[in-house]
């Protein structure tokens, strides 16, 4: 059910509009890369709600072959099953707190530790795109309101690939204008939702 329904909200969205950015970001994934290439850059969509930036992150590997956006647990991430890695509502605390797992390192990354370690698990991502998604990021204060050190600030300008819409601007193409449908037809009573059409 959840499968069949995820195809059909992915046939039925508008197509989204593509981003040079986004472009520099997916050219890091080439075998190339892959086979030589040590960390890399995690994609950063900042932009107000229901702009369309967690469907655009998901239309990048596709539904079935991104783990996310809702995580409970990176235990979850299959190597030879996930392509990518979405963290929906994701801040800047959160990404400073964990940053050699935001750059997909070609180590296995511990996650988990506690003073006994007893849930402590390793993940190997080299080379997994993660896609991070924000309504806001700051660059320059914590979510409780202190300064991010310049150090810091410095480390999130080079690790993140950072894409910001503009006020009211959206990720998908909107519907070019139509005439308007007679009183009563079915087209004029179907609402246009976030990203469909």
């Amino acid at each position: 059910m959840i499968e069949e329904r995820s195809h059909d909200i992915e046939s039925s969205q508008r197509p989204f509009k593509p981003h040079t950015a986004i472009d520099l970001f997916m050219d890091q994934f080439c075998w190339v890369n892959l086979k030589h290439a040590t960390r890399f850059q995690a994609l950063l969509l900042v932009g107000y709600s229901r702009s369309g930036k967690t469907q655009k992150g998901i239309s990048l590997f596709g539904a079935n072959r991104t783990l996310g956006p809702h995580l409970p647990s990176l235990k979850e991430y299959d190597f030879d099953k996930h392509s990518a890695i979405l963290f929906d509502e994701i801040d800047q605390d959160q990404v400073l707190h964990n940053k050699v797992v935001f750059q997909s390192p070609n180590v296995p990354v511990k996650l988990g530790q506690s003073a006994c370690n007893q849930h402590m698990y390793e993940l190997w991502i080299h080379g997994t795109p993660l896609i991070l998604c924000s309504n806001t990021f700051s660059f320059t204060r914590s979510k409780n309101g202190n300064p991010i050190p310049e150090v810091d600030q410095g480390w999130l300008r080079e690790n993140l690939i950072v894409v910001e819409l503009k006020t009211g601007e959206k990720w998908f193409e909107e519907p070019v204008a139509q005439q308007e449908d007679a009183p009563g037809s079915q087209e004029s009573a179907v609402p246009v939702g976030h990203g469909f059409g």
